[in-house]
């Protein structure tokens, strides 16, 4: 490997893929938010917009693609599908209750992985217990 490309940043596909689909969801509300901003610049903002609402549509794909579960694939699919249907005034509507929803898939890991680990606390605390015999000695004082 040449020592210019030592520096390179990883390929997004070489990223694992909850990562890869974070980043993606990421990318999508940050175009959600560049075309509610167009919106409201009003005639000055018609490029961007066409741009921006070009490139959801194009998430939605590729989230589509990635998603490790068939539901979620098939909803990104079928809003990918919606949104390249709909004219300008349905996409307007179509963005806002989106920046809600990607809010809450994008802290669902986050919120998971936090369960996952404070049950594992508790199933450790309790394995300790019934090993140190704790439940029984503190009932004899």
């Amino acid at each position: 490997m040449a020592k210019d490309q030592e520096n390179i940043a990883p390929a997004e596909a070489e990223q694992s893929p909850p990562e890869y689909w974070r980043l993606k969801l990421r990318e999508l509300r940050v175009e959600l938010e560049t075309y509610n901003d167009a919106k409201a610049m009003g005639k000055g903002g018609r490029i961007i917009k066409q741009q921006s609402g070009k490139r959801i549509g194009e998430l939605y794909r590729e989230l589509s693609e990635i998603s490790p579960d068939p539901l979620v694939k098939e909803q990104m699919a079928k809003d990918a599908a919606e949104w390249e249907q709909a004219d300008e005034k349905k996409r307007d509507v179509l963005a806002h209750p989106l920046l809600q929803g990607l809010g809450t898939l994008i802290a669902a890991p986050f919120m998971i992985a936090g369960t996952v680990l404070s049950g594992a606390g508790q199933l450790l605390v309790g394995l300790a217990d019934v090993l140190t015999l704790g439940p029984f000695r503190r009932r004899g004082q």
